[in-house]
């Protein structure tokens, strides 16, 4: 090997067994339950709170309440002068307040707010949307279950992490309280409603922040700025069967992360819980082996991108071409699958991390002693990336 000259070529995979015309057609039930994202661990972050309503509602959120009268000067106030009034007129209705700018979470985000009922027994459920206006996490929690029944004539005090709700570490765009009776409910008052522990956006790029929620790396392949820089968006939802066992895991891809290419590979294998495996540097080993971390990476069958999402098997594989974060999310989502055991290789990969990985590349089961994983696996021991231009691997 020349010092200073790197002899990777493009892993030469194997067409997966099943492509997504197969897939799509998949009969295996997913069981119809929401997925909830694996808890992560601890990590340092630039944070800080995004209050949506105190006394008035913030700067850049909306109200896209229905089947209910809000005010937004009511009394008493929890803190402060005034408080949200809301009242149900019709089932199912919904208090519903809207960000056009998406609030990117971390594993520590709590949602804070106050509540008075008017009227003991009041069923109020609560639930978080992404982007796109989409649900994510676990829809329609009961108050109840998150912190007990709100009092009549008394604030109740709801600390709810995120984590609880399905969505720690997800962008959120918008918050709403529903009546799970069924019909109409004495009023409610709302006040003190914060995101506690967001991450602070800042600027992205070469200097290391980022708005990903991860520690800040310098970066080591500046060839990916400008698809580093290309956040990603929600996947076409019409391109996979909501009876898919994939689309769980495809509806929450999201790309939400700019930053340097170490940030986004971190954040991605974060979002998916592989830290809480022991693995928070998996999508970097497998990065390795894939594109030796170039974004622009063609694989032999046409795969793209910097984890090399497949044309032949994944919908919406374009957005993955342009975005390193999208990228990276799609193919965490795919092995996180793979790993849960909810994809169409069941046992052969479930609970098996080595095996999921595997699965990635050839899309079948029971291979993780195989060539790919114990690439993968060899790498994720030496780091190549904590030490580049250097041997023995000359990253």
């Amino acid at each position: 090997m020349t010092p200073g000259k790197s002899t990777f070529q493009p892993t030469t995979r194997r067409i997966p067994r099943r492509a997504l015309s197969v897939m799509l057609a998949a009969t295996t039930a997913f069981g119809g339950a929401a997925m909830a994202l694996p808890a992560h661990s601890n990590v340092t972050y630039a944070s800080t709170d995004a209050v949506i309503y105190g006394d008035t509602l913030a700067n850049g959120w909306a109200n896209w309440s229905w089947g209910g009268s809000v005010n937004f000067n009511a009394t008493p106030a929890y803190s402060g002068s005034y408080a949200i009034g809301w009242q149900t007129t019709s089932a199912w209705g919904g208090l519903y307040l809207h960000s056009g700018s998406p609030v990117q979470t971390t594993s520590a985000t709590v949602l804070h707010l106050a509540v008075r009922a008017s009227a003991t027994g009041e069923q109020l459920g609560i639930g978080l949307y992404g982007q796109g206006n989409q649900p994510i996490g676990n829809r329609g929690l009961s108050l109840t279950a998150l912190g007990g029944a709100p009092a009549a004539n008394s604030w109740t005090v709801y600390n709810i992490p995120l984590s609880a709700l399905g969505a720690a570490g997800q962008a959120v765009t918008g918050i709403a309280l529903q009546d799970t009776s069924g019909g109409a409910q004495p009023s409610v008052l709302i006040d003190d409603l914060t995101l506690q522990g967001v991450v602070d956006s800042g600027s992205a790029g070469g200097s290391g922040s980022s708005n990903c929620g991860v520690p800040a790396y310098s970066e080591v392949r500046p060839a990916n700025t400008a698809a580093n820089m290309t956040t990603g968006a929600l996947p076409d939802l019409s391109k996979v069967s909501p009876s898919d066992p994939f689309y769980p895991y495809y509806s929450k891809i999201t790309g939400a992360c700019t930053g340097t290419t170490e940030q986004i590979l971190e954040w991605a294998a974060k979002k998916w819980g592989f830290d809480q495996l022991g693995y928070p540097d998996l999508a970097k080993a497998m990065a390795v082996v894939e594109s030796w971390w170039y974004q622009s990476t063609i694989g032999a069958h046409g795969e793209v991108g910097i984890l090399q999402v497949n044309p032949c098997c994944w919908a919406d594989w374009q957005k993955a071409q342009r975005s390193t974060a999208f990228d990276a999310d799609y193919a965490m989502a795919v092995v996180r699958m793979h790993y849960d055991g909810n994809s169409w290789l069941g046992a052969g990969t479930k609970g098996n991390l080595r095996n999921a990985v595997a699965a990635w590349e050839c899309g079948c089961g029971y291979n993780g002693g195989g060539n790919y994983a114990t690439r993968v696996f060899n790498y994720y021991v030496s780091k190549p990336w904590q030490h580049p231009g250097q041997p023995p691997d000359w990253f």
